[in-house]
């Protein structure tokens, strides 16, 4: 099994932010689990809220996996930096991360970047040093919003053409990046993984219709309450859908947009039904995805969609408007709907449909494929047939 070090541009399992580096952190554990030697690198500028916490520890020994961090605390809040300066600082810090890696546990045989800003930059120039193979994971939003510095473009395209694989989780992704950078390597969409304690979890619990789970019937939302997850949308079909009768709504997250779609909630007459969960940790999720009926997802741009498929390995139906990622995972009529539009009439009349058919869904069926399509297993098949394809000689002299 091939050494990799994987290089996340988030912050890497740091206090000040605990979610950093999530979905790297999920994929390091199976792939550690299935016999590869690995290890994580990470760094780059904190936010000046942060300068009162301790930085991060410069290494660290978890389970198996070797992790570095290279941080630094921005003494100015970040948004007054210029683009070129914030670029350079966060990029030189990550290279160091690396090197520092690389120096305490030696020359791996393949570097994995997620996200060409600024993992990818970093790994192109270590590996050159190393003369070892890169390879990139793309999950940024910035594509599908539009917002990806124009500055930028030019690196970022010779980085992909320079790596050994570029990959991205999901289609829209994909062909959203080539349109923007017209590079020329060929894209694997790569999904991300369940979380493997949710998984081993979901594989003990076994769906069953609706009718039999003794409670009212419950939609559930998942997500930060921000602009772009929509939950107004939600909400505002909600009230439309079901003005009068028992059907619950439960969301789960925090975040600016709270005390707005609170009052919100109290204006359309429904907040008796709609239960603001707040963060949850895993079992809490875990838990809300057993007992609701439905998954309800309203986001204007999703690069992916963990909650989806979350829900669905409980067997849950999902309803989702149309935002890029979630289009790759729905399959309508088998596991849930992906609508035309985000219309408010459009999500009620859906709603109501779901709630009328929900029995009609065979939830072992949506677990299983769920399980199948993104459980560790198959993704670690996969992820070891594209890193045997970059120990070739072709892909080791590009």
């Amino acid at each position: 099994m091939p050494h990799i070090l994987i290089v996340s541009s988030e912050p890497y399992k740091i206090p000040s932010v605990p979610l950093g580096g999530i979905f790297q952190e999920h994929q390091a554990e199976v792939l550690a689990k299935a016999g590869h030697c690995i290890g994580v690198a990470s760094g780059g500028l904190l936010p000046l809220r942060s300068v009162m916490e301790s930085l991060p520890p410069r290494h660290e020994q978890q389970g198996t996996i070797a992790i570095s961090r290279n941080f630094a605390r921005s003494l100015v809040p970040l948004r007054f930096k210029s683009e070129t300066r914030l670029h350079q600082d966060q990029l030189d810090l990550l290279v160091t991360s690396i090197r520092s890696y690389t120096g305490k546990h030696g020359k791996p045989d393949i570097i994995h970047a997620h996200n060409l800003q600024y993992a990818a930059l970093a790994a192109q120039v270590c590996a050159a040093e190393l003369r070892i193979p890169y390879c990139i994971t793309e999950h940024n939003s910035a594509f599908l919003l539009g917002t990806l510095p124009k500055s930028l473009h030019t690196q970022l395209r010779n980085a992909i053409d320079e790596s050994a694989g570029f990959a991205c989780v999901s289609t829209a992704l994909a062909r959203a990046a080539h349109e923007l950078l017209q590079y020329h390597t060929p894209t694997l969409v790569l999904p991300n993984i369940l979380d493997p304690e949710l998984e081993a979890m979901a594989r003990r619990f076994t769906p069953i219709p609706a009718k039999e789970t003794g409670h009212q019937f419950t939609f559930l939302a998942i997500g930060r309450l921000d602009r772009n997850k929509n939950h107004a949308l939600l909400l505002r079909a909600f009230a439309k859908a079901f003005p009068t009768s028992s059907e619950q709504l439960k969301i789960i997250g925090a975040g600016a947009e709270s005390q707005a779609l609170f009052q919100l909630s109290d204006e359309l007459g429904v907040a008796q039904r709609v239960k603001f969960l707040g963060l949850k940790d895993r079992a809490g999720i875990v838990d809300a995805l057993r007992q609701c009926n439905a998954l309800v997802q309203t986001s204007t741009v999703e690069t992916f969609g963990v909650s989806i498929i979350e829900a669905l390995a409980f067997g849950n139906p999902v309803l989702t408007t149309p935002s890029g990622g979630p289009s790759d995972i729905i399959v309508n009529g088998f596991n849930g709907q992906v609508l035309p539009d985000h219309d408010t009439g459009t999500l009620a009349n859906a709603l109501i449909r779901l709630r009328a058919t929900s029995d009609s869904f065979d939830r072992s069926a949506i677990q299983s494929q769920a399980l199948d399509a993104y459980g560790a297993p198959n993704f670690v098949c996969r992820v070891n047939e594209w890193y045997a394809s970059m120990t070739t000689p072709h892909a080791l002299s590009r």
